[in-house]
């Protein structure tokens, strides 16, 4: 049996009981609100109300731009790689994930070469490995044994920025004696950013 609510401007609303053998309780609360629905129009269920760990928003980024360093420069250089996301609570964590194509080369006589990675939120590091410059080394004895080594390098990070104002997350690079660089032979690296409701 169905339920009809008339309104005062001569619409209805109108309450429809389920084919059912079973008997089912609806309860409603004591307290004043609005029926949340799941449809994309209407009253939808409000970011804020979300469970923590829910993601309520996703930013993605690509760059196939090169970026190089010099001869074993420690400092960590900005690469074209970046992307920018507005949080939505200053409570809310970001989780960052970047698949990074990397290059090191120019080795020493030693056949030593490395790179350093780095996350810099706003001009300010948030994430470096720890000892600065040895997020990949490679030593292969002697220079006359290693050239050019391409890989590509995942990292995962989880911000707590407590701001709700624009965010810039750039990767960065250095390199330790020999170059390191990013996104050569047109190859594309992609950075993504997830406010994780906290």
């Amino acid at each position: 049996m169905a339920v009809k609510l008339l309104s005062s401007s001569n619409g209805s609303v109108t309450l429809d009981v389920p084919v059912t053998s079973s008997n089912f309780a609806l309860t409603l609360p004591a307290a004043n609100g609005t029926v949340i629905t799941t449809g994309s129009t209407g009253q939808v269920i409000p970011k804020a109300a979300l469970p923590t760990g829910s993601v309520l928003q996703v930013i993605q980024a690509t760059t196939a731009s090169p970026t190089s360093t010099g001869v074993n420069d420690s400092t960590y250089i900005a690469t074209g790689l970046s992307a920018t996301i507005t949080p939505t609570s200053a409570t809310s964590k970001i989780l960052i994930l970047i698949m990074a194509r990397i290059i090191i080369y120019e080795p020493n006589a030693n056949g030593e070469t490395g790179t350093g990675f780095a996350i810099f939120r706003n001009g300010s590091s948030v994430f470096q490995d720890a000892s600065g410059y040895m997020g990949m080394y490679i030593n292969a004895a002697s220079s006359s044994n290693i050239s050019n080594i391409r890989t590509t390098v995942p990292i995962n990070y989880l911000d707590s920025p407590s701001s709700t104002s624009a965010l810039t997350y750039v990767f960065r690079i250095n390199s330790y004696l020999g170059r390191t660089a990013l996104n050569t032979d047109g190859q594309t690296s992609v950075i993504i950013l997830m406010e994780i409701a906290a």
